[in-house]
């Protein structure tokens, strides 16, 4: 297979007419994915060729880089390995490097030592990140709930 031409991480800005096409693309396939129908890419200039069924995932992403094209944001495309480092890890928990660590050992997340870096899976790394989401979600409800039980005494 050819190695695909990237541009990870350089920001794209869109013009008028980006943000128009993307708006009416945005739009179509929003209607496609609500009838249920699947997507499928096909090059026009080869009349024979199959048309390839786009994975869902592709799709949701393709949406929402649509969906931002259209309001006129500059977009960057960026990857993570399956494996990231602490580094990588915090920035995508939002939580400072020297924390990580502690947060590995109590949530019993396994990691490995590579050339003395840690790293740690990204599924694990987004189940982290997913959990400390709720716990602060439901120590904001208590927080809430705690305020209007004061509020009406």
């Amino acid at each position: 297979m050819t190695e695909m031409p990237t541009v990870t991480g350089t920001p794209v800005l869109p013009t008028a007419h980006d943000m128009a096409v993307a708006r009416e693309l945005a739009s179509r396939v929003a209607a496609a994915l609500s009838r249920g129908d699947t997507l499928e890419l096909r090059a026009l200039g080869d009349a024979d060729a199959p048309a390839t069924p786009i994975p869902d995932i592709a799709v949701r992403l393709l949406l929402d880089l649509l969906g931002q094209l259209a309001r006129g944001n500059a977009v960057t495309v960026g990857t993570l390995g399956a494996e990231l480092t602490t580094d990588q890890a915090a920035a995508l928990i939002n939580v400072p490097p020297a924390a990580l660590p502690e947060l590995i050992a109590a949530n019993g997340i396994a990691s490995r030592s590579t050339s003395g870096e840690v790293k740690i899976g990204l599924q694990d790394a987004l189940a982290l990140k997913a959990a400390l989401k709720a716990r602060r979600e439901a120590t904001l409800a208590e927080l809430v709930a705690h305020d209007q039980t004061l509020a009406l005494q």
